[in-house]
């Protein structure tokens, strides 16, 4: 039987990009019957609300909304991201009730945020009871499937029924040239408010390795905090986020990449996008050993560097040689070119097709 498979993604962020709308667009070209909700927010399928009687077109519901019909969804399976509302909860059951099977795809340990992260008030329950990691404990067990991006995640997010799907790239970055690095530059990427302790992992080495050299820290981002926390002089910087369609561009104009990360539960589940990134446009990388960066390092891309001496000695050794950087580069690349959508878009089909058409029949709903 072919199956219909309706992608909803809730915003237009990163994390809804690498794990529903690239693997998506890359199915939907492969000719798979894939529908993506790419349309303001729950504008598909249409849904009685109570306590939002008169839903605007673009904008997610109030937290405490309650939905009441879900009208008929043209899929016979639904995927869902980070469902932490206690309203994705009821839109399950809702589904179900339709003979709808849903997919829910979780990439981080939100149970586990710095109290000082950005997001970490959105997902605590005693701060948000309409939406926590609790609602989103309810949506996993209640999913047909679970799909998350590292084995760390599954453990504890599968409840049994869970397939991971390591993050890749589109293939799209592989064609990247990177023409017009910053040279003579090493390059971050992220905002402090959301990396609370990673730059401090590398315990000054990045400084060390900068003395003497000439050369200096960017970051793609505000720059706040991050010359302090490397222990560095100062550092330049984007000027706050970069557009996701321009991102990967700005990536390729770095020199030498860096992907510290703090010894932490929610780092230990985190997933090597970064690493692979950099790898993708062809930027060789230095990055902390969390278990996917390591599994990304296995095939054959970048450096790994656990404490200061490392850092120290790693980024000095490609800042001191031009051909380093450019076999890591070349070999990164080719690594990376087996981590795309399209050269792997049929494990995403296996994962959310495994959830088929339930069978509603007598005894068996």
């Amino acid at each position: 039987m072919s199956l219909r498979v309706l992608v909803w993604p809730m915003d237009a962020g990163a994390s809804a990009y690498y794990r529903l709308r690239a693997p998506a667009k890359a199915l939907q070209d492969q000719g798979a019957d894939v529908i993506l909700v790419d349309d303001p927010v729950l504008r598909a399928p249409a849904i009685d609300w109570d306590g939002w009687p008169e839903a605007e077109a673009g904008a997610a519901p109030p937290r405490d909304a309650r939905p009441t019909v879900i009208h008929e969804v043209d899929a016979d399976v639904v995927i869902f991201q980070r469902p932490a509302a206690r309203w994705h909860c009821m839109l399950v059951d809702l589904l179900h009730e339709r003979g709808v099977r849903v997919v829910v795809d979780i990439d981080d340990r939100l149970d586990q945020l710095h109290p000082q992260s950005n997001a970490f008030h959105n997902y605590d329950p005693q701060l948000s009871p309409n939406k926590n990691w609790q609602w989103l404990d309810a949506a996993c067990k209640a999913a047909d499937i679970v799909t998350c991006s590292t084995p760390a995640l599954a453990k504890r997010y599968g409840f049994g029924h869970v397939v991971v799907l390591p993050n890749l790239v589109p293939a799209s970055h592989l064609e990247i040239e990177p023409l017009y690095p910053l040279e003579r530059t090493v390059v971050w990427s992220g905002n402090v408010s959301n990396h609370q302790g990673d730059l401090e992992a590398t315990d000054g080495g990045v400084q060390r390795a900068l003395k003497g050299s000439g050369w200096r820290i960017h970051v793609i981002g505000n720059g706040i905090g991050v010359a302090e926390a490397l222990g560095v002089g100062s550092c330049t910087n984007t000027g706050g986020r970069i557009p996701l369609s321009d991102y990967a561009a700005e990536l390729a104009r770095s020199a030498i990449g860096i992907v510290p990360l703090a010894d932490s539960v929610f780092n230990e589940s985190k997933s090597a996008l970064k690493m692979s990134e950099f790898a993708a446009v062809g930027v060789p990388v230095v990055a902390s050993p969390s278990p996917d960066n390591r599994r990304v390092h296995d095939l054959g891309v970048g450096l790994l560097a656990g404490d200061r001496k490392q850092w120290r000695q790693q980024v000095r050794r490609l800042i001191d040689s031009p051909d380093c950087r450019s076999q890591l580069a070349v070999r990164g690349r080719e690594a990376i070119a087996s981590q795309t959508y399209e050269r792997q878009a049929d494990r995403w089909w296996s994962a959310w097709t495994v959830a088929g058409p339930l069978d509603l029949s007598p005894g068996l709903s």
